[in-house]
């Protein structure tokens, strides 16, 4: 039984570190990494290519980041311009430095250092896992609301007469 327990285990943690990789590369026309894992305390350069987005045309792209889901203790990185990237594509890159606490990695890009025009994913930001990193993400909390629990809860609908 303990050899079985074994076996999925590893099986689980193959199966989670294949579909976080498919994902990653998934939306490499948009934004990706390198290194594609990023990790913590160490510095991570982040690709972006704005033809594909809402700031295609713009003359420049602006990196805002923080960590943790943009709850990391230091705040948001300071805003920083992208360049060109070398290897001749339409990517833009920028450089940050992961802390050694973070769990996320959290970022938006703008038209200009103020603001402007943003490419937040409709809402969602790009949020990015991070590993070796002394800190864990919280616990999600789930509370389930229904009509019928029963036997926990029952709703009794009462009709009045016309």
């Amino acid at each position: 039984m303990r050899v079985k327990m074994e076996k999925t285990a590893r099986l689980k943690a193959e199966t989670k570190e294949r579909t976080l990789k498919k994902f990653l590369l998934s939306q490499k026309d948009v934004v990706y990494t390198e290194p594609l894992e990023i990790q913590a305390g160490r510095s991570v350069t982040v690709f972006y290519r704005p033809s594909n987005t809402v700031l295609n045309g713009k003359p420049e792209v602006w990196f805002r980041g923080s960590f943790n889901r943009w709850t990391h203790r230091l705040g948001p990185l300071p805003p920083q311009k992208m360049e060109a990237a070398d290897d001749g594509s339409s990517h833009v890159k920028t450089s940050a430095k992961v802390p050694l606490d973070a769990y996320m990695m959290d970022f938006v890009f703008s038209e200009k250092e103020d603001g402007g025009v943003f490419d937040n994913r409709y809402g969602l930001d790009y949020h990015l896992p991070v590993v070796g990193g002394i800190a864990k993400e919280p616990p999600l909390h789930i509370v389930h609301i229904a009509v019928e629990m029963a036997p926990i809860a029952k709703v009794t609908v009462r009709l009045k007469p016309v």
